[in-house]
């Protein structure tokens, strides 16, 4: 199972990568774009500007939402799973959460929020999904997987008490998806709270962080209240 990017993508990754192993960029890189144009600086010994056309932006932010690299303000982190994604041609390894959920694929998901495309994930077709909700423990080990994810995707954002709200979410959650009759409202309200859309003080980065899981537990939920 390979990495849903784009051949565009994987060579921006490549450049990064390749930087920070031979010319000292180091792993951290600041963005310091402007209206027409892409650019970073490296944070590394041998800083290092580099530009790109605009289109590079979106290509980067797909990146950051495989996990491969890391946002914080702007900043762009490279992870471990970066350097090893390039060196082994972005295959999944078995380890990872990704190819533990074999019936997962990649897709887009179109995005209003950043006005392009949100890299995301999806579920191969609506049997697969049948087959997990219609099974207790396979459905229990699926929101586990996803629930997991989402978690740690957005905790680095949030503050104690946040942080404590936003577990208590996804108990709820997993709750009422395997309760005997869920329920479609509470539901509902749940899913507001994890995504953040209700809260006018989340920064629109952090809500884009949960779409992907969002949609996967989205899918599941539409099979389980047919």
């Amino acid at each position: 199972m390979y990495y849903n990017l784009t051949d565009d993508q994987k060579e921006l990754l490549k450049k990064l990568v390749s930087g920070s192993l031979n010319e000292n960029w180091g792993k951290s890189f600041l963005d310091m774009s402007a209206a027409s144009d892409f650019c970073l600086i490296s944070l590394g010994e041998n800083g290092h500007e580099l530009k790109f056309d605009f289109e590079s932006r979106y290509d980067m932010e797909s990146i950051v939402h495989t996990g491969l690299i890391l946002k914080n303000d702007n900043v762009y982190i490279i992870t471990q799973n970066a350097f090893d994604a390039v060196k082994n041609d972005f295959i999944i390894p078995n380890s990872q959460t990704l190819q533990k959920i074999t019936n997962y694929v990649g897709t887009q998901i179109q995005g209003n929020v950043t006005g392009g495309n949100i890299q995301g994930i999806a579920y191969v077709d609506d049997s697969t999904i049948q087959q997990i909700v219609n099974n207790p423990e396979k459905l229990a080990e699926e929101l586990e997987n996803i629930t997991s994810d989402l978690f740690d995707n957005v905790k680095k954002e949030l503050g104690g008490k946040q942080l404590l709200d936003y577990s208590k979410l996804i108990a709820e959650l997993k709750s009422v998806l395997q309760h005997e009759k869920p329920d479609a409202n509470l539901f509902k309200k749940i899913i507001q709270g994890l995504s953040f859309l209700n809260d006018t003080t989340s920064s629109v980065d952090l809500i884009v962080k949960t779409l992907p899981y969002i949609s996967l537990i989205l899918q599941l939920a539409n099979q389980i209240f047919m």
